[in-house]
């Protein structure tokens, strides 16, 4: 019986991601950090998951979070937090697919003392059955890179600008 059970819990959870698709890294002049995008998607090729890793230059793992498909579609989900504050979100525009993609917004805090936000608009895409990201243009995108927004007193206080890149 708890072989039975063992088993079946087993194939269920190999239900819920047949596998992952690294779509982009992110890094900048910020930290030494470098953040991995993937996609984790189902026997069919459906959207399951976003999973989100940060790991530092010493290659110790400091972030690995996953977060549902529906979540990140219906609600968004903020991916990065540094001193208590939300940073880096993601989300999606309508109409957005699981079975296909669409448009992602990468939206990033720019000025942490007046609150105000930039966002970054990429395609979540299939053009050969798996999924990856293409900027507006139509051109594929591998990395991201973060450009700190610097005060002369206060030093960092957001990001100025998030560059997509081949």
């Amino acid at each position: 019986m708890k072989i039975l059970l063992l088993s079946l819990a087993l194939s269920l959870s190999a239900d819920l991601f047949a596998r992952e698709i690294q779509l982009a890294t992110i890094t900048g002049n910020i930290d030494n950090d470098t953040s991995t995008f993937f996609a984790e998607v189902d026997d069919s090729g459906k959207l399951h998951s976003v999973r989100f890793k940060t790991v530092t230059r010493e290659g110790r793992i400091t972030q690995d979070d996953s977060f549902p498909s529906e979540t990140v579609v219906d609600e968004g989900v903020v991916l990065l937090q540094r001193s208590g504050r939300n940073v880096l979100k993601l989300g999606t525009e309508a109409p957005f697919s699981l079975e296909d993609g669409g448009v992602v917004k990468l939206s990033y805090l720019y000025n942490g003392a007046t609150g105000s936000w930039k966002t970054l608009k990429v395609s979540l895409v299939k053009p050969n059955g798996e999924f990856q990201i293409m900027n507006l243009k139509g051109e594929k995108v591998t990395r991201f890179f973060t450009k700190g927004n610097w005060h002369p007193i206060f030093g960092l206080i957001g990001i100025a600008d998030l560059i997509s890149l081949p």
